[in-house]
């Protein structure tokens, strides 16, 4: 490795999220109920739920994101956004540290969003990390557990 290299940064595993419900929402949408939807960016990758179709303020999700996570990497991005035909409005934000669930390997709950800092209502985000083997002795261990 050159001067200047970066070593790279061990791989820890993959880490499940699935946005199950919210409550709450800032209401965005001034007629008719808003699509709600979630996207998580966790690093340069993202990705969405589909909008549940006039969720309002109590939108429920059924979709689940994998993502590989790094050495240092214990922080996600979740948005609600209402989909509209053009574009999307955010509803509300927040940043996770999510190195909880590196312990437990489960961890769960309601996590308030803000939107200018103001309250925007809550989502509930299942987390459920897989640890990556490093070694076959490791999967084997694992393996004789169950």
């Amino acid at each position: 490795m050159h001067k200047g290299a970066r070593k790279p940064k061990k791989n820890l595993g993959v880490l499940d999220i699935k946005p199950c419900q919210g409550r709450g929402l800032r209401v965005v949408q001034k007629i008719g109920k808003q699509d709600p939807y979630i996207q998580v960016e966790h690093g340069v990758r993202s990705q969405r739920t589909k909008a549940d179709k006039n969720g309002g303020q109590k939108p429920r999700w059924e979709d689940s994101f994998k993502f590989d996570i790094f050495e240092g990497d214990t922080v996600v991005r979740v948005q609600c956004l209402d989909q509209n035909l053009r574009d999307s409005s955010l509803i509300g934000h927040r940043t996770i540290d999510f190195s909880p669930v590196l312990k437990s390997h489960q961890w769960d709950g309601w996590f308030g969003l803000t939107s200018q800092g103001m309250p925007a209502g809550e989502v509930y985000l299942e987390f459920t990390y897989y640890p990556a083997v490093s070694s076959r002795s490791e999967l084997y261990q694992d393996v004789c557990k169950y």
